[in-house]
């Protein structure tokens, strides 16, 4: 088993006024020289679709000339999916998707998608930073390198164990969806799957500071330690 991480550099445009709330938008961009372009394409480019027209709101209350450049960066981590039973030690599995994921993130070949070119030294802020276990079922004989159409996420965020999941399965998926009831003693023919994902992001930082994209992936990877001990 393994792990799939990598780093996103995001960059937004802002306004300078109003102080206290400038608009902030984000840009089709992972690099400080696509940035303006980015922003003149939402300034000029007809919006296709209700969600579009939302997101680009805020780059036509940016007067032209006076738009501020920022990124933030963006860090992501997935496990493989392992298969989970009623006998499945969930204590073993997570220090084993956690050791995984640390791994990904230590890896110093990290993908980082884009860059920044400021220097100036900054402080790590966050303002988002999670990890938790993912549950999915899927028809018994399929695993995760099946058809996709066959998995069914399992979303519920408080479900823990292997019968929460295959009772979430049961009561709000399959009999809500015409499946027969079974017996006690039955159980429907899938298996249960569970992995490891964790993301965390930073706030908005000026586009002449510099933040080490190792640092946010460091504080994810104590953000796993600290939910999986």
């Amino acid at each position: 088993m393994a792990a799939r991480a990598q780093i996103d550099h995001e960059w937004m445009a802002r306004g300078a006024t109003p102080p206290d709330n400038p608009p902030v938008v984000g840009l089709e961009a992972t690099s400080r020289a696509q940035a303006p372009q980015a922003l003149r394409r939402l300034r000029t480019e007809t919006p296709r679709s209700e969600f579009a027209m939302i997101m680009a709101s805020p780059a036509w209350r940016i007067p032209e000339g006076a738009e501020v450049y920022c990124y933030r960066l963006h860090a992501q981590v997935i496990t493989d999916e392992a298969p989970v039973g009623p006998t499945t030690d969930l204590d073993a599995l997570d220090a084993a998707q956690a050791a995984q994921a640390i791994a990904a993130l230590s890896d110093p070949g990290l993908i980082i998608i884009g860059d920044h070119p400021g220097t100036r030294p900054a402080a790590i802020e966050l303002d988002m930073c999670l990890a938790r276990p993912q549950w999915c079922s899927r028809p018994a004989g399929v695993g995760p390198d099946g058809p996709t159409d066959r998995l069914i996420p399992l979303a519920a965020p408080w479900i823990a164990t292997y019968q929460e999941a295959l009772d979430y399965y049961i009561d709000e998926l399959a009999i809500p969806m015409g499946e027969p009831r079974w017996e006690d003693d039955e159980e429907p023919d899938i298996t249960i799957w569970r992995c490891l994902a964790a993301q965390a992001r930073t706030a908005l930082i000026d586009e002449d500071a510099h933040i080490d994209p190792a640092d946010l992936a460091r504080a994810l990877a104590r953000e796993i330690t600290a939910i999986t001990t």
